[in-house]
């Protein structure tokens, strides 16, 4: 008896070709502003690894800033993630914010002072299964710059982040 369960869970897992099988996350376009430009918390979209990985598409590149209300380096950063997403239409720039839904006012502050115009959702799942599920370890320390390509490109760029040094570290992946 146990052993046919687990070979039928082993089986379900696998998916052994069966139209079961797990599809690969639907691709959606990144989060928009309000036609005013100003992102609203209450609208923010909760984001997974898996949705960030299928926001990549077709697109070379998708650089994922992680950012918390209270992390005055994370907003800081906001500017030169600004300049960067300006530069490069090429790359999928995406703002995760960290803080609980619940903080959403303080996190209206912040999009209402910075104005970011490069999309902006709450990370769903934290931090550590986030950066698990890409192949890479969670430090504890915000901010966090990820950069996702191909299969072989799941960086965390060291902060602080600039322009120049994502566009050093992201040279092979940029448009010429």
């Amino acid at each position: 008896m146990l052993r046919s369960l687990f070979i039928s869970m082993t089986l379900s897992m696998v998916g052994c070709g069966r139209a079961s099988s797990p599809a690969a996350p639907a691709q959606r376009a990144p989060p928009a502003p309000a036609a005013d430009g100003r992102w609203l918390a209450t609208s923010l979209e909760q984001f997974d690894a898996d949705r960030v990985l299928a926001l990549r598409g077709d697109r070379a590149l998708v650089v994922t800033a992680l950012w918390a209300t209270w992390c005055e380096p994370c907003i800081a950063e906001m500017a030169e993630l600004e300049a960067f997403h300006n530069a490069h239409p090429e790359v999928v720039v995406l703002g995760l914010a960290t803080d609980l839904p619940s903080a959403g006012a303080a996190i209206q502050a912040v999009l209402d002072r910075v104005r970011p115009s490069y999309p902006q959702a709450f990370l769903g799942g934290g931090e550590g299964p986030f950066l698990r599920r890409l192949g890479l370890e969670w430090d504890g320390i915000l901010p966090k710059t990820i950069a996702i390509g191909d299969t072989q490109l799941r960086l965390s760029l060291p902060s602080p982040v600039t322009r120049a040094t994502l566009e050093a570290a992201l040279a092979p992946y940029l448009a010429r």
